[in-house]
């Protein structure tokens, strides 16, 4: 019995089983889940027992007592070793020898009367000397019996584990209960739409098709909500992809949250950066069909949250910002098909239960933060209550909302209605069938009187707001959550706000643009140009320059050159304006710098 004893030299709290332990092993198969199977005893735990059995591979190790005896001794006990084959360990509760194979039944049952002992050839596992009364619970550690637990349980989720383990406050009882239940089912794997449209010779050789990278990584997440997704991919990578292999060092690994706080946006727009990896992938696009095809990659088994994109654009003269340009184009077209926009100017989604089947707003919040992590443009569409549900998660974050921030035009005009109603238009008021209809969709079932006219319109403005669109809210903040951005997000939405909400004040001037050489006639007309044209026209050109509408964090460079001829020619890349000094006047240089920047269309090319 010398794995006993090397087990015991390794694992000396192993001594206070004396001997009653089971060896499981993982069995082949099942597509990276595998199940645990107990290896037989036949003539004990030798080596050669093991070697026949096990073929190489992780061994596990199941104590079958409740309680670990606190003072162990230093030396390992006397064996009694006889002809026989049985292998016996004494039972602390009655004193008897039970067969080692028969121990966790018999111990599961045992009262703790004295054992009428068979006489048979044995060999005694024992210290000699019965165990005194030292016991204590394998609680004395949570975080001993939740390894205790997984390995005795190693298809139970950890977390209901540990749930269990705090309600019942016992490793023992949680073990009991999981086994009444009969917590040890074979894991089947999971089948796919592809699994059974399988050809049928695969089905002659017998073999099943293992799972995709994709399903395992979402059986991942879904075993370990509280990890971040990049965090499960990297460790599924790390381990080839080896589902079995990843759960366990996932299990070892703690939830990775960011709580540091950026004093810059500058430092913490680098940081986001810092975190994608140097594999570009490249994504094909036409100028003609932007959305479909960026949303296409979104959805497709190619993206991964960690690599950066760089767009092939057909046809494009100016590939450095094209893909600035390309999220800007997105972004926009995306909020004139699924949002409203309020009196307030901000707007709302759409809410279809359609939608809600294809998680497409996960899409929308993976790509914002994907987007945000490559210096791009974000969503800056949202009110601000939204957003900051979006950050916290909770009704009780957002801030107060108005009558304003109303999208619908019917709940719209009932809650200016009943917000504005006297005593002498009550009687007129409760008798209007649309109004009863929309404060009846809210909750409200009597009339609307003096006292409870402005609780009917919060009803009315809480059920516009959230309502059915939290579901999309909550689509929105799980796709933001890729590469751990939604914590970012938490601790540094001062900086980040800038990418959610509109900013109506802001506006585009001078102090965007840094006016470098050329004669004093044509920085004059540039200056002319900021002006006295709309702020629609120079948020056209700075999506020109810089492939984002939002105000440029530093300068836009402005050069005149009278070399480049009569070309106006924007560097995304460096964020430069470049101008010729060939115009007569100040209408020609207008006429040339709005043509060059496609006001009213989206181009891509220099003119």
């Amino acid at each position: 019995m010398a794995v006993i004893d090397t087990l015991v030299e390794e694992f000396p709290a192993l001594k206070s089983q004396t001997g009653a332990i089971e060896l499981w092993k993982c069995t082949t198969g099942g597509s990276g889940l595998r199940k645990l199977s107990k290896i037989e005893l036949k003539t004990g735990y030798s080596v050669d027992n093991l070697k026949s059995q096990t073929k190489g591979g992780i061994i596990y190790i199941i104590p079958l007592r409740s309680e670990i005896k606190v003072e162990l001794s230093s030396t390992v006990g006397s064996r009694k070793m006889t002809s026989g084959n049985t292998v016996t360990v004494t039972c602390e509760k009655c004193q008897g020898k039970v067969p080692l194979a028969d121990f966790l039944q018999h111990h599961s049952s045992c009262s703790g009367g004295v054992m009428k002992q068979e006489k048979a050839d044995e060999i005694d596992l024992t210290d000699g000397d019965p165990p005194d009364d030292k016991y204590v619970s394998s609680g004395n550690s949570k975080e001993n019996d939740m390894v205790y637990l997984r390995a005795i349980l190693p298809n139970t989720d950890m977390y209901q584990l540990e749930k269990d383990l705090d309600r019942l406050g016992s490793a023992q009882l949680v073990i009991d209960e999981a086994l009444a239940k009969q917590a040890f089912p074979p894991i089947k794997k999971i089948k796919t739409d592809k699994d059974m449209q399988s050809t049928s010779s695969a089905q002659q050789a017998g073999s099943s098709k293992t799972l995709t990278v994709a399903e395992k990584l979402d059986l991942l997440k879904t075993m370990f909500p509280q990890h971040d997704e990049h965090h499960i991919q990297n460790l599924l990578k790390e381990n080839s992809y080896d589902i079995s292999e990843a759960c366990d060092d996932i299990f070892l690994s703690k939830p990775i949250f960011e709580k540091k706080k950026f004093k810059t946006l500058d430092e913490l727009i680098l940081h986001l950066e810092d975190k994608l990896s140097d594999n570009v992938y490249r994504v094909n696009v036409h100028t003609q069909s932007v959305y479909n095809d960026l949303l296409g990659f979104y959805k497709s088994s190619k993206f991964q949250p960690d690599r950066p994109l760089k767009i092939i654009l057909n046809p494009a003269a100016d590939y450095g910002g094209v893909l600035n340009h390309c999220y800007t184009l997105f972004f926009e077209q995306f909020r004139k098909q699924c949002f409203l926009q309020c009196e307030s100017g901000y707007f709302l989604p759409v809410y279809q239960s359609s939608v809600i089947v294809t998680k497409l707003y996960v899409k929308l919040g993976t790509m914002i933060a994907h987007s945000i992590s490559q210096d791009g443009p974000g969503f800056p569409f949202f009110c601000p209550s939204l957003f900051y549900y979006l950050v916290h998660g909770s009704i009780n974050e957002s801030i107060p909302i108005g009558i304003n921030d109303i999208a619908d035009a019917k709940k719209s005009y009932v809650a200016n209605k009943v917000s504005n109603v006297t005593n002498e238009n009550l009687e007129e008021l409760n008798e209007d069938e649309d109004v009863m209809e929309v404060i009846g969709r809210c909750g409200e079932k009597g009339k609307v009187t003096m006292d409870n006219k402005c609780r009917i319109v919060q009803e009315i403005i809480m059920d516009e707001i959230y309502g059915q669109r939290k579901l999309l809210y909550d689509q929105i903040r799980t796709g933001l959550k890729i590469n751990n951005f939604a914590d970012i997000l938490l601790h540094n939405q001062g900086h980040l706000n800038q990418y959610f909400i509109p900013n109506f004040s802001e506006t585009v001037s001078m102090n965007h643009f840094k006016l470098e050489n050329g004669d004093e006639a044509h920085k004059g007309y540039f200056q002319k140009f900021v002006s006295t044209n709309d702020q629609e026209t120079l948020r056209q050109m700075l999506l020109n320059v810089t492939g984002k509408r939002s105000l440029p964090r530093t300068p836009i460079q402005v050069k005149f050159d009278a070399e480049v001829g009569d070309v106006i020619h924007s560097s995304t890349c460096e964020e430069e304006l470049n101008l010729p000094n060939v115009f007569p006047n100040y209408e020609q240089f207008e006429i040339h710098v709005k043509g060059a920047i496609g006001t009213g269309q989206n181009p891509f090319n220099a003119i």
